[in-house]
């Protein structure tokens, strides 16, 4: 079994400010000069500078187990002044005990910088998970909001709000040593509360179109619910999608070093 807990549930932010490169953005951008806009098409998420565009246009972020580790992307502020980004350091898990709230921990208090402008990529370390403890060791998870404000059930930021039937992930999993077989696309809706486990899938190969009914609270037993616990996404929960990810889960038979692990782009099928 792999990590069942997602920070796309624990991680509820409000957008603090962003305006140009170098405001505080709650969910991160990137700096880095030049590069070419990818183009738009309304069924493709693609990404500049740490944004999403496209059927989602929130900001990326990453997160992690505290048992996990990574050493980028980086949060570049000062603790003491936000607006300060030459002091760069890693991003850390937030206490689990906290639910949403996550502290002193990137993003919260300062920014995300990705080392490419088009691309979401991650570096970092997952141990062996130690006495069943998923909770603290579950892997580490890149994630992007549907909107920038983030959606609520206040009102603000949008949800996708198209019911779309599949999915597909391009990303790089050679990243990942030794090859772990839990690369999973992790989806939360808005009604979620942060201590409900997101719906899942696991993503068997880059650009592997996945069925979007088949995920469930549970993906790591079957695509179709086995237990009365789990839950089933269905066509109408769709449109209500307001967080996507796609996350290296831990395991109890190896331990994993993933190095410039990218999610390329995501493609939503009708």
């Amino acid at each position: 079994m792999n990590a069942r807990n997602s920070t796309i549930v624990k991680f509820s932010f409000a957008l603090a400010s962003f305006a140009t490169c170098g405001a505080l953005a709650v969910f991160g951008v990137s700096c880095g000069s030049g590069g070419t806009t990818p183009p738009i098409n309304t069924d493709e998420v693609t990404f500049k500078d740490g944004k999403a565009q496209g059927p989602l246009n929130g900001y990326a972020y990453i997160a992690l187990g505290p048992q996990n580790s990574e050493t980028s992307p980086l949060c570049e502020d000062d603790p003491n002044d936000p607006n300060d980004v030459a002091n760069p350091r890693p991003i850390t898990a937030p206490d689990p005990n906290t639910c949403d709230k996550v502290g002193a921990t990137c993003p919260t208090t300062g920014r995300t910088v990705w080392n490419s402008t088009s691309a979401l990529c991650i570096t970092g370390t997952i141990p062996i998970v130690q006495n069943g403890d998923y909770t603290s060791d579950w892997g580490l998870q890149i994630a992007m909001n549907s909107s920038n404000p983030p959606a609520d059930s206040s009102g603000n930021g949008h949800t996708l709000g198209t019911t779309y039937s599949t999915i597909a992930y391009d990303i790089t999993p050679a990243a990942v040593t030794p090859t772990n077989t839990a690369i999973r696309a992790v989806i939360h809706l808005v009604s979620q509360q942060c201590y409900e486990d997101p719906y899942c899938a696991t993503i068997p190969a880059s650009g592997a179109v996945l069925t979007l009914t088949d995920f469930n609270t549970e993906c790591w037993t079957s695509t179709v619910c086995a237990s009365t616990t789990c839950k089933q996404l269905t066509a109408a929960d769709v449109p209500n999608i307001d967080k996507v990810g796609v996350q290296i889960s831990s395991d109890q038979l190896n331990a994993y070093t993933v190095n410039n692990f990218c999610l390329n782009s995501i493609t939503f099928g009708k």
